[in-house]
């Protein structure tokens, strides 16, 4: 028999993370006056201030087209149109708006791939709204 592994990310992230401001879809789509809000044009647009996000210090790491192929590569295979990818131990729906304090704006959690079989890493690809430079005071 082989040896179990698991690879412990957390505290390295941290090391190398931007402070972020995460809102689990979960606790949006509980939140009848901001879930109608949460429309498909605007996602990252709706008044958040109900809610109280989480506060991390993970690494975030723009997507650029010359990133595009090792991006496929490190999230599975999936097809990138996003702004950003980022590196995690939480476990956050698709859907959910994050808030990342080097960039203007907000983003919304448009795809993820999850290593927690054998890591405490999740990663996840970001998309901005298509004002979301503007959007930042929203949030």
């Amino acid at each position: 028999e082989g040896i179990a592994m698991f690879l412990k990310v957390a505290n390295i992230l941290k090391k190398y993370g931007v402070d972020l401001q995460v809102w689990s879809y979960d606790k949006i789509k509980r939140n009848d006056d901001i879930s109608s809000l949460f429309g498909d044009d605007e996602p990252t647009g709706a008044d958040l201030s109900q809610i109280e996000p989480d506060k991390l210090h993970e690494p975030v790491l723009p997507v650029s087209s010359s990133d595009t192929q090792l991006a496929q590569i490190i999230t599975g295979g999936v097809e990138l149109q996003n702004d950003l990818i980022w590196l995690s131990s939480g476990d956050y729906p698709v859907d959910s708006i994050v808030k990342v304090s080097t960039q203007d704006g907000t983003y919304k959690i448009t795809g993820r791939s999850s290593y927690h079989g054998y890591s405490d890493l999740t990663i996840y690809s970001l998309k901005g709204d298509s004002g979301h430079d503007n959007k930042s005071d929203r949030v």
